[in-house]
């Protein structure tokens, strides 16, 4: 069989699932023939490692009127017995059998502060509300990377849960060589990854700030691409004289590791995931977890975090300050986030991803 995979995500942060997971898709599975949909400006970044597997590309950004004309065209010329979309967005028109991942619904909650991030998300949400309900109605089967995310879209579709499966993500930890970063904190608490509103780093600024009465010479770093969110953020702490926070950019991978070898602990203080890789990643490390408690972090997470109130900034430094000042608890979570991150694995979630496209090829339900 012909399966198809809308892979114009690829070279996104949503992406690194689907970027961890096709060595293993490859390896597993040398039956199918497979055609990865790639954005046109990803020329050249993937290459396949198994001759079933080959790629196409479209210029077709996301939630874009070429979505609903190239994007079909080409499905329509390419001709797949099934297409697995790693987003929900997808032709209207198109009339052939789908899997579609959900990953979460964050795009559908109101951003909790902003006005230019308040009217961006005024114009995009009917459209992605639109597209959603479609695919989630259309799909020969769906798949949510958490219960909890799979119980949120039965109770916004009411779709059947035959069709629904949960498939973990894959978390496996790739280590590098760790190279030093310079950075002037004894100790410092660490956040990888974007700074969308869901993400809630001003109140992680803030129980930061807080936690400066106990501890002057606490650190505070974020790592990640200096992006305009990441600006805002910047300019935000500036504005508002909070000290003792550093802002790295895009660091190489080998930096990035040592950083989280030499963190006090990982803070993830977000507001909605759909499964909350970074924190896991963090585990994958032995980094003491310190974690918001929504959406489904409890249940990725385990017993290998510690829990806070991502909307109480006190609860928050609370938590924080729990870790910062007992041994044995860091001992405990650096001891228990290894075997929570060897729970998620690519392999496992590859062969699920087959049996999926086989049920769905074959329409069991």
């Amino acid at each position: 069989m012909h399966i198809a995979i809308d892979a114009r995500a690829l070279n996104s942060s949503t992406g690194t699932v689907l970027r961890m997971l096709l060595p293993h898709l490859q390896r597993l599975d040398r039956t199918n023939r497979y055609t990865l949909i790639l954005d046109e400006g990803d020329r050249g970044s993937w290459a396949p490692d198994s001759p079933n597997f080959s790629a196409v590309y479209v210029k077709a950004p996301h939630f874009s009127l070429a979505v609903q004309t190239r994007l079909l065209t080409l499905l329509n010329r390419i001709k797949p017995d099934l297409v697995w979309f790693f987003m929900p967005e997808q032709p209207l028109l198109y009339r052939g059998r789908v899997v579609t991942t959900f990953h979460d619904f964050t795009m559908q909650k109101w951003p909790a502060a902003g006005t230019k991030i308040r009217l961006r998300f005024y114009f995009k949400m009917p459209l992605g509300k639109f597209a959603y309900r479609a695919a989630a109605r259309k799909s020969t089967r769906i798949v949510c990377p958490s219960e909890f995310t799979r119980r949120e879209l039965l109770g916004r579709y009411g779709t059947d849960p035959a069709r629904v499966r949960t498939v973990y993500n894959g978390a496996e930890v790739i280590m590098h060589r760790p190279e030093p970063y310079r950075h002037d904190f004894d100790r410092f608490l660490l956040y990888v990854g974007l700074h969308g509103w869901h993400k809630n780093v001003r109140r992680l600024c803030e129980a930061h700030q807080k936690l400066l009465a106990q501890h002057p010479d606490l650190g505070l770093i974020f790592v990640g691409k200096i992006d305009r969110f990441v600006e805002q953020t910047k300019q935000w702490c500036e504005a508002e004289g909070m000290r003792n926070i550093h802002f790295t950019g895009f660091l190489p991978d080998a930096q990035r590791d040592w950083l989280y070898s030499q963190a006090a602990a990982y803070v993830f203080p977000s507001l909605a995931e759909g499964f909350g890789l970074p924190g896991i990643e963090a585990m994958g490390h032995g980094t003491p977890v310190v974690s918001s408690n929504a959406t489904c972090l409890p249940e990725i997470y385990g017993e290998a975090a510690h829990y806070f109130d991502p909307e109480d900034v006190g609860d928050m430094a609370r938590a924080i300050d729990e870790v910062l000042g007992n041994a044995s608890v860091r001992e405990d979570l650096a001891r228990r986030g290894p075997q929570q991150a060897a729970r998620y694995s690519y392999e496992r979630m590859a062969r699920e991803m087959i049996g999926i496209f086989d049920e769905a090829l074959a329409r069991t339900v």
